[in-house]
């Protein structure tokens, strides 16, 4: 702006000696796919810049080529004791041959910074880039000559704001919220002051990834956010974690001698749930098994962008997502809640190679089913995830649709707290979950001297939402009757399930006393009871 003041013009393009500045966006070239030729334009924030020699560089251009990590098994997951005893013991015979050998003093040395580099090793830079737009977890060190020119303004490079802004022009609020749920952008307009200087903090303390892959289940796993394990920043590439005892260490040997002494086979709790041979739940109460909860947090946290709980997990209950093997029961995701909190999940986590296969799912259906038990209505704990916010809504919308998509259920105008008294779910969750589809209008309650939501509901809507295909059932249903657990500090009897209790669905109807649309209240509206529980008779009946 103030060389257009000065009636200069500002500069974009790059020259390959020109120096990239830290904090500052450019446009560079990517890929569709890593095996893929096709290349697009994105903006880039520059995140941090490091100095690498010829053979960090030459092993950064090979991890970036390969297919993806979570793909790639490094070793056999289902390798015996015996044969990993045997293999450990032959390479550490290995070991000791080697060190008996005599060692020059040059030899010996290993360049331990870029002062040791030996001269003829070329330093190169390689630069930590934050996609705009996007979620922190596609942040990656690419090379130089993937900068393309410099971008003046990010927010009109972004594909999201070319397609809502450009081709739409302006938006009404409907609008931009529905757009906001569908492609699943961070909002933080609904942030206080206090809560956006911590994000703020936390997301400066955290924006360079310490940790690039983790090796366990056999997996080598891509990480996506940083974590605080005890190692110094873009010091160790990889990270070895024991499949049963979450046991990590930086060295890939140290894991195979762990491995011919680990003890552990599966989660030390309770095992809770199983469906078929190879699917388990465990329940592990973090106040008892400090060390193992500590370490599982360590691992979600780095899947997870807004986890903060480390260690301090005597509050915690965590359920644990198990693969049973003839070999044990390795862990492929959990969530964990709180046990004094009106929540009934605190963080889910599914591992890479697991996801899209309905675990994460069936997680939520748990956590909803634990807390009918204990005789009250849960929801997760908030902000969400972008790909939280995903599993959850589509999770809600099937639960609604799925009651409502019954001749017998008399669908009419009804307030959210009705909708949400059948079906389980908190009010407010109801309350997002139809505002992303325009289907509820806010009416004033003269009653409470507030506002109620209400909701628009038809037969006509629900087809349409089906044909949407917003509401799909999860790929894997919860079995109850596997769920072997009883609450320990039940807060009321048992809730019923609404989707148990078909042949009962009921009326969903407005209360007389809130305002119908046109103005037109009920007389004696004030004095009528709440809706009573209606049932459409069928001729047999």
């Amino acid at each position: 702006e103030e060389m257009k003041k000065r009636g200069g013009q500002v500069v974009l393009s790059l020259q390959m000696g020109d120096d990239l500045i830290e904090g500052e966006y450019y446009m560079i070239k990517k890929r569709t796919t890593p095996t893929d030729s096709t290349e697009i334009k994105l903006a880039v924030q520059i995140i941090a810049i490091k100095e690498v020699s010829d053979r960090k560089l030459e092993q950064h251009r090979m991890d970036a080529t390969r297919e993806p990590p979570e793909k790639r098994l490094r070793f056999d997951r289902e390798l015996s004791q015996d044969e990993t005893k045997s293999n450990v013991s032959a390479a550490s015979q290995a070991e000791s041959r080697s060190e008996s050998q005599p060692k020059s003093i040059e030899s010996s040395k290993e360049p331990s910074d870029k002062s040791q580099t030996p001269s003829s090793d070329k330093v190169h830079k390689l630069y930590y880039v934050h996609y705009y737009g996007y979620d922190r977890r596609l942040d990656e060190w690419i090379e130089r000559d993937r900068f393309i020119e410099r971008c003046a303004d990010p927010a009109i490079a972004n594909p999201f704001a070319s397609k809502m802004d450009k081709k739409d022009g302006a938006k009404t609020r409907a609008q931009t919220r529905i757009h906001v749920e569908f492609h699943h952008l961070q909002v933080d307009s609904h942030q206080d002051a206090t809560t956006a200087r911590l994000e703020k903090e936390h997301e400066e303390r955290t924006k360079v990834r310490n940790i690039e892959s983790v090796v366990m289940n056999g997996y080598e796993m891509n990480t996506w956010y940083f974590s605080p394990y005890p190692y110094k920043d873009t010091e160790h590439t990889a990270l070895f974690v024991c499949d049963f005892c979450l046991v990590y260490t930086d060295c890939e040997t140290e894991m195979k001698l762990h491995r011919s002494v680990c003890q552990y086979f599966e989660p030390p709790g309770d095992e809770i749930y199983r469906d078929g041979p190879n699917l388990a739940m465990y329940e592990v109460i973090g106040k008892h098994n400090k060390t193992y909860c500590q370490a599982l947090c360590l691992l979600s946290k780095l899947f997870l962008d807004h986890k903060t709980l480390y260690f301090d997990v005597d509050t915690f209950i965590f359920y644990i997502l198990c693969e049973v093997t003839s070999s044990g029961a390795r862990v492929m995701g959990h969530f964990s809640k709180e046990i004094t909190s009106d929540n009934n999940l605190a963080c889910i986590m599914i591992l890479p190679p697991y996801q899209r296969k309905g675990y994460g799912k069936l997680l939520i259906q748990i956590s909803y089913e634990l807390s009918r038990r204990e005789g009250w209505v849960g929801t997760p704990e908030k902000p969400l995830s972008d790909l939280g916010k995903v599993s959850y809504r589509s999770y809600w919308w099937w639960r609604i649709l799925e009651y409502l998509d019954d001749e017998r259920v008399i669908l009419e105008d009804a307030p959210c707290a009705a909708l949400a008294a059948v079906t389980g779910i908190e009010t407010e969750d109801i309350k997002h979950t139809m505002l992303a589809m325009n289907m509820c209008t806010i009416h004033r309650d003269d009653l409470n001297q507030g506002q109620e939501c209400i909701v628009r509901l038809s037969r006509a809507a629900i087809i349409q939402c089906k044909v949407m295909g917003i509401a799909k059932p999860p790929f894997l249903m919860l079995k109850k009757e596997n769920l072997k657990w009883m609450p320990r500090n039940a807060r009321g009897p048992p809730l019923p399930d609404p989707l148990d209790d078909a042949p009962n669905r009921v009326r969903i109807a407005i209360p007389p006393h809130m305002k119908r649309p046109n103005g037109a209240a009920k007389e004696g509206g004030e004095n009528e009871p709440p809706p009573t529980v209606k049932r459409k008779r069928t001729a047999e009946q």
